[in-house]
């Protein structure tokens, strides 16, 4: 299943970004013939507990006064405003980062490149670098390494690094003479022997769980020196900056290498057989062009733009704190790192980031609102079963129901910009419904603000806010006739009113890295927590298992798709529906009781659907699963309806 605690405002592919026509006439000197000045005042309640850091590391305050920044308040506003007005996605807005790439369940992509790997020495000839080609390496058990007598068994350990493992050797390579020994899933296994054979030197890598082998780099027949072309080599030093470290062969001087080629030009080039290379597309590639223009947008033009050098008309100050506390716990300890683009099976609508054909953005990241937050987060230990420091964040959060109050003052804003304004800061008008999201730990249910308009006035006649609301809907209908329903707006506004059922938090947590029974919870002592999402003793690698989910065609579902809200065509990939009334989770699929497991072959019967018979269950390459006779199991029938594909167990 592919889960987040975060998902997407889908952007308009086939539309330029607004520009309000009136850009050009900006200035703070000389005012719009229908310029309105004036303030708003703003009233915030913390429907979550809400922790906006500071300087020394507790809420934000000054001599213990505690307030939320108005920049903090600006931000989160203007966010908003920017998926409204249907804004650009520029480099100003966009940091544009290309992605290392290694992913072996992408079977047509990167799997097909590395169908293939050829290894050799990376030398340094005249001052240029180049490889001496030793064609593809051979393998070796661990077990058949104890013939060599400087190889001891238990200094050697698997998890280590590639660097360690020749230490643990002397530090040199350990050469001899191999014999083929035996094939295995396309590999050629090789034993030493005192004579014969071909003369080898044995290479390790790095670690890999359950790793029983490393390679042999077999002496070439003849010599072939390779060049290697300049981007390859900037691509693999950026990469691989420990390559230096490794020791260097005795006779040429150089440091075991893999690599690839295509029409004898090397492509790519690692320390590793399936080792990562740069994809061929970065997060600017994938914002639509409509998306990428240098022009100012409603948002540049209200809040200001230093590319244009236009200053902000709008200035928010500090939200003082009128009433609240500090959460009774002294202080809440989680993991807070950010989420990272490179996953694509969130990140993009289809295809990988090194996919051939072009690819394109989910959209625009928010955090769906929360009903509780977390005071219990699961904290990964260190190695010696203490708590691991150096990822902890330590948060200090003032409880929910807190007050704030925070003044906006604005200065020649047209009618429609002082409109989109408030859209921005009521959700259009949704106040009561919508919420918005500010300070650390969105993913914890943490931020959760209503934000309020509790004074309005202006130096101008304007009617009512309803009348601004009308004047920057009206501008926007011109842009986009439908605007009001637009995908974008409907994925906004349901993320901004969030869900209110317990069951629903578990597929909007963060997904976890494989873990093992060293994982500890903080001991709960307050009644606000929701229960995080348990795993008890081992887990598995839920990143690994949603890429695997992708290469079979599951898709991350939009907000609206996966809570079961109005159109929700993507039901048929993910298998779940959650209604706003939180009713469970339903995988997709049939029951079946399990007759018969031993030795790797389990037959199931299924309960339900017509046809009875026995059959042989399939489980994918990346679970591990003990069953056992008389468990029920949720299954899908293959694609030849002769098996039956196991999903979960019941």
């Amino acid at each position: 299943m592919i889960k987040a605690a975060y998902n997407f405002v889908p952007v308009a592919e086939d539309i330029p970004y607004y520009q309000p026509a009136w850009r050009s006439q900006i200035t703070q000197d000389i005012p719009f013939s229908d310029g309105v000045s004036g303030e708003i005042i703003l009233s915030l309640v913390a429907n979550t507990a809400i922790f906006v850091k500071g300087d020394d590391g507790r809420f934000v305050n000054i001599n213990k006064e505690m307030f939320i920044p108005g920049t903090s308040i600006k931000g989160c506003i203007r966010s908003v405003l920017e998926i409204l007005s249907f804004g650009h996605m520029n480099e100003e807005r966009v940091d544009d980062e290309i992605f290392p790439f290694r992913d072996i369940s992408d079977r047509d992509g990167y799997m097909r490149k590395m169908a293939k790997v050829l290894c050799g020495w990376l030398i340094k000839d005249n001052n240029q670098y180049r490889i001496l080609d030793c064609g593809e390496p051979g393998y070796i058990h661990h077990n058949d390494l104890a013939a060599f007598s400087s190889f001891e068994k238990n200094r050697f350990k698997n998890a280590m690094d590639a660097i360690s493992k020749y230490q643990s050797c002397g530090g040199s390579y350990l050469s001899g003479r191999f014999q083929f020994k035996e094939k295995n899933f396309n590999r050629k296994f090789y034993e030493r022997i005192e004579k014969g054979g071909n003369d080898g030197i044995i290479v390790f890598t790095g670690f890999i769980e359950e790793k029983k082998s490393e390679f042999i780099f077999f002496s070439p027949a003849r010599e072939n020196r390779k060049n290697i072309h300049d981007d390859v080599l900037k691509t693999f030093k950026e990469l691989y900056p420990e390559f230096g470290k490794l020791p260097r062969h005795a006779t040429n001087g150089g440091i075991p290498v893999f690599y690839t080629e295509k029409n004898n030009v090397i492509k790519t080039l690692g320390l590793c057989y399936l080792h990562k290379y740069y994809a061929q597309h970065s997060i600017y590639d994938a914002i639509p062009d409509g998306l990428r223009g240098k022009g100012m947008d409603l948002a540049d033009a209200i809040f200001g733009s230093a590319r244009h050098s236009l200053k902000g008309r709008v200035q928010f100050g500090n939200a003082k704190m009128l009433k609240g506390e500090l959460l009774e716990r002294d202080k809440i300890e989680a993991v807070l790192n950010s989420p990272k683009a490179s996953f694509y099976p969130t990140y993009l609508k289809g295809g990988t980031w090194d996919s051939a054909h072009n690819v394109i953005i989910a959209g625009r990241k928010r955090y769906p609102i929360k009903p509780k937050y977390d005071v219990s987060p699961f904290i990964p230990t260190a190695k010696d079963g203490g708590i691991n420091n150096d990822i902890i964040s330590k948060l200090f959060p003032v409880k929910e129901n807190a007050e704030f109050e925070c003044k906006v003052r604005f200065h020649n804003l047209r009618p429609v910009e002082l409109g989109a304004l408030l859209s921005a800061i009521t959700f259009h008008g949704q106040k009561n419904e919508c919420k918005h999201s500010l300070g650390q730990a969105k993913a914890l249910g943490y931020g959760s603000v209503s934000i309020k308009v509790k004074n309005f006035k202006t130096d101008n006649q304007i009617d009512s806010i309803q009348t601004c609301l009308q004047r920057f809907e009206d501008e926007m209908k011109r842009y986009i006739a439908d605007w009001k329903n637009h995908p974008a707006l409907k994925e906004l506004f349901e993320m901004a009113k969030g869900f209110s059922g317990d069951k629903c938090i578990d597929i909007f947590t963060s997904m976890l890295l494989q873990t093992d029974k060293k994982v500890k919870a903080l001991p709960v002592k307050n009644t606000l927590e929701y229960k995080s999402f348990k795993f008890p003793g081992k887990t598995p690698d839920q990143f690994r298992e949603a890429r695997n989910a992708f290469s079979r065609g599951e898709r991350f579902p939009s907000f609206t798709e996966r809570m079961g809200i109005g159109d929700s065509t993507a039901r048929k990939d993910t298998g779940m529906i959650v209604s706003r009334k939180a009713t469970p989770i339903i995988p997709k699929g049939l029951l079946a009781k399990v007759v018969h497991c031993d030795k790797g072959l389990t037959t199931v019967k299924l309960i339900e659907g017509k046809d009875n018979a026995i059959k042989t269950l399939k489980k994918e390459i990346d679970k591990k699963v003990k069953l056992k006779a008389g468990d029920t199991v949720r299954v899908r029938l293959s694609n030849n309806k002769n098996e039956l594909i196991y999903m979960n167990k019941l």
